[in-house]
């Protein structure tokens, strides 16, 4: 029981309390009360605290480049060509959702959110992609932008969207692509 107290636990630096008035900043956003994390902490006004991925937040700053040169580009260019032979066989029509990251869609409406590309390079790629192919797409990451910043929309701990999230989606979706 004295090892789980909460004045142990301060006392021994396990447990670290800041006053919500701190200005923002001056924490190490990878020590979360005392405990190191795997994942930064970032706050916002609108949606509170949340842990992102450092390798989405990463990839959402690479230049276009990273994109076009990355080993799996021509892999995914090679499946779509075949998922296109197999529509005009079969007769079906392909509809590609792009869903986006927590960093791409959320991560400009936390305080202190590193800088990230002003375009979306893989969403753009994907995108260009299914139109030459003759693909129907739903952009999420364009129509969900517009709640992004109001409301949370994935689990304030990993990239999963929430019960809002999935919901927002899916009416996107039944709207976009069964007209």
């Amino acid at each position: 029981v004295q090892n789980q107290a909460i004045i142990h636990r301060i006392l021994s630096g396990e447990l670290v309390l800041r006053s919500p008035d701190a200005p923002e900043g001056d924490e190490d956003r990878y020590v979360i009360d005392g405990v190191e994390s795997w994942h930064p902490l970032y706050r916002s006004e609108a949606l509170g605290p949340r842990l992102f991925s450092p390798t989405y937040i990463e990839r959402a700053a690479e230049p276009e480049s990273y994109v076009l040169d990355h080993p799996n580009r021509p892999r995914l260019d090679v499946v779509f060509e075949q998922m296109a032979q197999l529509a005009r066989e079969h007769d079906f029509d392909v509809t590609v959702v792009v869903a986006p990251t927590a960093a791409r869609l959320l991560g400009p409406h936390f305080t202190g959110f590193p800088s990230i590309s002003d375009e979306p390079y893989f969403v753009k790629y994907v995108l260009e992609l299914s139109d030459r192919m003759g693909f129907r797409t739903v952009d999420l990451l364009r129509l969900l932008e517009p709640y992004a910043g109001r409301e949370p929309l994935y689990f304030p701990g990993d990239d999963h969207w929430n019960r809002r999230g999935h919901a927002l989606a899916a009416e996107i979706i039944r709207r976009e692509a069964f007209p």
